[in-house]
Protein backbone atom coordinates (compact mmCIF):
# COMPACT_ATOMS: atom_id res chain seq x y z
CA UNK A 1 0.00 0.00 0.00
CA UNK A 2 1.37 3.44 -0.88
CA UNK A 3 2.05 5.93 1.91
CA UNK A 4 -0.88 8.23 2.54
CA UNK A 5 -1.49 10.55 5.45
CA UNK A 6 -4.61 9.96 7.49
CA UNK A 7 -7.42 12.17 6.19
CA UNK A 8 -9.52 13.49 9.00
CA UNK A 9 -13.29 13.76 9.15
CA UNK A 10 -14.51 16.51 11.52
CA UNK A 11 -14.53 15.32 15.13
CA UNK A 12 -17.75 14.69 16.99
CA UNK A 13 -18.80 17.36 19.43
CA UNK A 14 -18.91 15.65 22.78
CA UNK A 15 -19.23 16.60 26.41
CA UNK A 16 -16.59 15.91 29.04
CA UNK A 17 -17.34 12.47 30.36
CA UNK A 18 -15.96 10.24 33.04
CA UNK A 19 -13.05 7.99 32.11
CA UNK A 20 -13.26 4.26 32.78
CA UNK A 21 -10.24 2.02 32.11
CA UNK A 22 -8.82 4.67 29.80
CA UNK A 23 -11.81 5.22 27.48
CA UNK A 24 -14.37 7.99 27.68
CA UNK A 25 -17.79 6.74 28.61
CA UNK A 26 -21.11 8.36 27.68
CA UNK A 27 -22.93 10.43 30.23
CA UNK A 28 -26.61 9.83 30.74
CA UNK A 29 -27.28 13.16 29.02
CA UNK A 30 -25.62 12.31 25.70
CA UNK A 31 -27.21 9.21 24.21
CA UNK A 32 -26.07 9.34 20.61
CA UNK A 33 -24.45 6.44 18.84
CA UNK A 34 -22.19 5.98 15.83
CA UNK A 35 -23.41 3.15 13.58
CA UNK A 36 -20.83 1.08 11.70
CA UNK A 37 -20.74 -2.26 9.90
CA UNK A 38 -18.66 -5.40 9.85
CA UNK A 39 -19.87 -7.99 7.35
CA UNK A 40 -23.65 -7.58 7.31
CA UNK A 41 -23.93 -6.83 11.04
CA UNK A 42 -24.47 -3.30 12.38
CA UNK A 43 -22.68 -2.20 15.54
CA UNK A 44 -22.94 1.01 17.55
CA UNK A 45 -20.53 2.93 19.74
CA UNK A 46 -21.47 5.79 22.08
CA UNK A 47 -20.37 9.02 20.34
CA UNK A 48 -18.61 10.42 23.45
CA UNK A 49 -16.16 7.51 23.10
CA UNK A 50 -15.29 8.53 19.51
CA UNK A 51 -12.61 11.13 18.84
CA UNK A 52 -12.88 11.11 15.06
CA UNK A 53 -13.02 8.99 11.93
CA UNK A 54 -10.12 8.86 9.47
CA UNK A 55 -9.52 6.99 6.24
CA UNK A 56 -7.01 4.17 6.09
CA UNK A 57 -3.38 5.20 5.75
CA UNK A 58 -0.14 3.27 5.75
CA UNK A 59 0.25 1.28 8.95
CA UNK A 60 3.47 -0.01 10.50
CA UNK A 61 3.29 -3.42 12.13
CA UNK A 62 6.06 -4.38 14.52
CA UNK A 63 7.44 -7.93 14.53
CA UNK A 64 5.77 -10.25 17.06
CA UNK A 65 2.68 -8.02 17.25
CA UNK A 66 -0.52 -9.66 18.47
CA UNK A 67 -2.79 -10.81 15.66
CA UNK A 68 -5.56 -8.34 16.57
CA UNK A 69 -3.20 -5.43 15.78
CA UNK A 70 -3.49 -4.34 12.15
CA UNK A 71 -0.62 -1.94 12.79
CA UNK A 72 0.13 1.56 14.05
CA UNK A 73 -1.22 4.68 12.42
CA UNK A 74 1.01 7.76 12.61
CA UNK A 75 -1.65 10.19 13.81
CA UNK A 76 0.03 13.58 13.88
CA UNK A 77 3.23 12.10 15.32
CA UNK A 78 1.38 9.93 17.84
CA UNK A 79 1.17 6.18 17.15
CA UNK A 80 -2.40 4.88 17.36
CA UNK A 81 -2.91 1.10 17.61
CA UNK A 82 -5.33 0.01 14.88
CA UNK A 83 -7.42 -2.95 16.02
CA UNK A 84 -8.77 -5.29 13.35
CA UNK A 85 -12.30 -5.86 14.67
CA UNK A 86 -12.88 -8.61 12.09
CA UNK A 87 -10.04 -10.59 13.66
CA UNK A 88 -11.11 -9.75 17.22
CA UNK A 89 -14.67 -10.94 16.51
CA UNK A 90 -13.48 -13.96 14.50
CA UNK A 91 -15.06 -12.80 11.23
CA UNK A 92 -13.70 -13.61 7.77
CA UNK A 93 -10.82 -11.30 6.79
CA UNK A 94 -11.32 -8.45 4.34
CA UNK A 95 -8.41 -6.58 2.75
CA UNK A 96 -8.60 -2.86 3.67
CA UNK A 97 -8.36 -0.17 1.01
CA UNK A 98 -7.75 3.59 1.11
CA UNK A 99 -11.40 4.22 2.03
CA UNK A 100 -11.56 1.77 4.91
CA UNK A 101 -12.68 3.83 7.91
CA UNK A 102 -10.76 3.88 11.17
CA UNK A 103 -12.71 4.97 14.24
CA UNK A 104 -10.26 6.67 16.62
CA UNK A 105 -11.42 6.26 20.21
CA UNK A 106 -10.85 8.64 23.10
CA UNK A 107 -8.55 6.36 25.07
CA UNK A 108 -5.55 7.30 27.14
CA UNK A 109 -3.39 4.18 26.98
CA UNK A 110 -3.16 2.59 24.62
CA UNK A 111 -4.66 4.99 22.13
CA UNK A 112 -6.64 2.84 19.66
CA UNK A 113 -8.58 3.01 16.41
CA UNK A 114 -11.02 0.40 15.17
CA UNK A 115 -10.77 -0.82 11.57
CA UNK A 116 -14.35 -1.33 10.29
CA UNK A 117 -16.02 -1.95 6.93
CA UNK A 118 -18.23 1.16 6.82
CA UNK A 119 -19.55 3.98 8.99
CA UNK A 120 -23.13 4.92 8.20
CA UNK A 121 -24.76 7.36 10.59
CA UNK A 122 -25.24 8.83 14.04
CA UNK A 123 -28.48 8.01 15.80
CA UNK A 124 -30.08 8.97 19.09
CA UNK A 125 -31.32 6.42 21.58
CA UNK A 126 -34.86 7.57 20.83
CA UNK A 127 -34.35 6.48 17.19
CA UNK A 128 -34.39 2.82 18.23
CA UNK A 129 -35.31 0.50 21.08
CA UNK A 130 -32.45 -0.51 23.36
CA UNK A 131 -32.44 -3.96 24.98
CA UNK A 132 -29.69 -4.81 27.52
CA UNK A 133 -27.82 -8.08 27.06
CA UNK A 134 -27.00 -10.41 29.93
CA UNK A 135 -23.51 -10.74 31.33
CA UNK A 136 -21.05 -12.63 29.12
CA UNK A 137 -23.71 -12.85 26.46
CA UNK A 138 -22.04 -11.75 23.25
CA UNK A 139 -18.59 -11.07 21.77
CA UNK A 140 -16.65 -11.86 24.95
CA UNK A 141 -18.83 -9.46 26.95
CA UNK A 142 -17.97 -6.56 24.62
CA UNK A 143 -21.59 -6.13 23.47
CA UNK A 144 -23.76 -4.75 26.25
CA UNK A 145 -27.10 -4.16 24.50
CA UNK A 146 -28.92 -4.27 21.19
CA UNK A 147 -30.31 -1.16 19.58
CA UNK A 148 -32.75 -1.17 16.73
CA UNK A 149 -31.31 0.53 13.65
CA UNK A 150 -33.44 0.69 10.50
CA UNK A 151 -35.54 -2.25 11.66
CA UNK A 152 -32.55 -4.49 12.45
CA UNK A 153 -30.69 -5.19 15.67
CA UNK A 154 -27.30 -3.52 16.09
CA UNK A 155 -24.91 -4.52 18.87
CA UNK A 156 -23.87 -1.76 21.27
CA UNK A 157 -20.15 -2.17 22.00
CA UNK A 158 -18.52 -1.06 25.22
CA UNK A 159 -15.17 0.57 24.25
CA UNK A 160 -13.54 -0.18 27.61
CA UNK A 161 -14.33 -3.91 27.22
CA UNK A 162 -12.82 -4.34 23.74
CA UNK A 163 -9.43 -5.38 25.08
CA UNK A 164 -8.53 -7.52 28.04
CA UNK A 165 -5.89 -6.18 30.43
CA UNK A 166 -3.08 -8.32 28.96
CA UNK A 167 -3.88 -7.05 25.43
CA UNK A 168 -4.04 -3.48 26.71
CA UNK A 169 -0.63 -3.84 28.42
CA UNK A 170 1.01 -5.43 25.35
CA UNK A 171 -0.36 -2.73 23.03
CA UNK A 172 0.85 -0.02 25.44
CA UNK A 173 4.37 -1.52 25.34
CA UNK A 174 4.34 -1.74 21.55
CA UNK A 175 2.97 1.80 21.32
CA UNK A 176 5.88 3.10 23.42
CA UNK A 177 8.35 1.35 21.10
CA UNK A 178 6.59 2.80 18.06
CA UNK A 179 6.69 6.27 19.65
CA UNK A 180 10.47 5.87 20.09
CA UNK A 181 10.82 4.70 16.47
CA UNK A 182 8.87 7.74 15.23
CA UNK A 183 11.01 10.09 17.35
CA UNK A 184 14.21 8.55 15.96
CA UNK A 185 12.84 8.83 12.43
CA UNK A 186 11.93 12.48 13.04
CA UNK A 187 15.46 13.20 14.35
CA UNK A 188 16.95 11.52 11.26
CA UNK A 189 14.79 13.62 8.95
CA UNK A 190 15.61 16.82 10.90
CA UNK A 191 19.37 16.14 10.63
CA UNK A 192 19.22 15.63 6.87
Amino acid sequence: MAHHAARSVPPFETKQNEIHRGCHMPSHLDRRYLVFRLNDQAYVLPTPAVEEIVSMAELTRPPCAPSLLAGFLNFGGDPVAVIDLRHLFELPPCEPDLYTPLIVLKCEAPRIALQVDAVSQIIGESDGKMMPLGDRCCLNDTATATLEVEGKKALLLSPERLLIDAERQRLTQLQQLERQRLATLQETVSCS
